[in-house]
């Protein structure tokens, strides 16, 4: 009878890898190792020890001619976004040069020369001002009790205009 690994007698026999190789160490169940030294169970072996077996799932088996197909449309959508890229790196390119040309015959006060350059550093190195508001600052009210006061307030001198 054909032998079988400890996943597929898992499978065969409806139960964990675990049970098996525990089964197979405390001699409830036989196997050989093959020349790789890795267990293999007989079939006789694991339906004397489990019952009836069941069938092993079939494997999907996908035909050589389906993905092939799968695999031209995923070459075809590949180099059309090469192609895409391509493209987009090139305007990029192009855009680049453009630029470059533009800043090399900017008039020279308006583009930052050599000297300048350290100057330049120098303050995006300095951190920007903090924008926390003052407090007002505090002015001195009295109670007004009188036209006098008022008069004072305003600055107004009563005795100086009567004079």
């Amino acid at each position: 009878m054909p032998t079988h690994t400890i996943t597929e007698s898992a499978e065969l026999a409806k139960v964990s890898r675990r049970t098996i190789q525990r089964y197979v160490k405390s001699g409830k169940l036989s196997a050989q190792k093959d020349r790789h030294g890795n267990p293999k169970i007989d079939t006789a072996e694991l339906m004397r020890v489990f019952g009836q077996l069941s069938h092993p799932a079939k494997k999907k088996v996908v035909k050589k001619s389906q993905s092939i197909a799968v695999t031209h449309n995923e070459i075809e959508s590949l180099q059309s976004q090469l192609e895409t890229l391509t493209k987009l790196v090139e305007k990029q390119s192009e855009q680049i040069a453009n630029l470059t040309n533009r800043l090399e015959f900017m008039p020279g006060e308006i583009r930052p020369g050599a000297n300048e350059r350290p100057e330049l550093e120098a303050l995006a190195k300095v951190p920007a001002p903090s924008q926390e508001p003052k407090p007002p600052a505090k002015t001195q009210k009295r109670k007004v009790t009188s036209i006098a006061d008022i008069l004072f307030n305003q600055g107004i001198d009563r005795d100086a205009e009567a004079k």
